[in-house]
Order: structure tokens, then C-alpha cells, then sequence
């Protein structure tokens, strides 16, 4: 639950950018969040499980590759999102698509 705190207003933010042409748009905002969320959690996993990883450096290159990554290049200012990426329900192994 503590990720979803970060996650709404990140999705907000990216698609704030999404409307003004800064971020990507053939991908949902809260797909494009949640990749950047799983990124920097892998990243703060690694450090609290060792204590030599060198946190300070890689916070800075994962929030260059993230930006690199959702950032609206040359020619995708017009293209749409893709399919849903809804959370929950539709996310394979939910209980919804389980059945039960």
C-alpha cells in the first residue's frame, strides 16, 4: 500500500507531461509510473540488502535511464496510449482472473 502513495501523484505528474508533450504517450501515465516506481523500489531493495551498494550513484543513473525511458521523443506528440494497462482487475493472477 505504501507504493500506492507515491504512485497516484506520480501518474498525475507524467500525465500533466503527457498533455504538454514531455513525456511519452503511446503509454498509459499509470503504466509509465508504475515502471518507474518498480525501478527505483529494485534500487532502495539493493541498498537495504547490502550496505556496500553504491545507493547515491545509482539513484542518479536509474532517474536518468527512467527519464531517458518516458520522455516524449520527435514524433510521438500525436500517438495515443496503448491498450489499458488497468491496475488491478485485469493484472494476471488477480483474484478477479482467477475466478474466485
Amino acid at each position: 500500500p505504501y507504493l500506492t502513495s507515491f504512485q497516484r501523484p506520480l501518474e498525475s505528474m507524467l500525465q500533466r507531461g503527457q498533455e504538454r508533450g514531455e513525456v511519452r504517450a503511446d503509454l498509459e501515465a499509470a503504466f509509465l509510473a508504475e515502471m518507474v516506481l518498480g525501478a527505483f523500489h529494485a534500487t532502495v531493495s539493493l541498498w537495504l540488502s547490502d550496505e556496500s551498494y553504491p545507493i547515491a550513484a545509482r539513484l542518479q543513473l536509474a532517474a536518468s535511464f527512467l527519464w531517458d525511458s518516458v520522455r516524449a521523443r520527435p514524433g510521438q506528440e500525436d500517438m495515443e496510449p496503448g491498450p489499458s494497462t488497468d491496475r488491478l482487475g485485469d493484472r494476471p493472477g488477480s483474484e478477479e482472473n482467477r475466478g474466485s
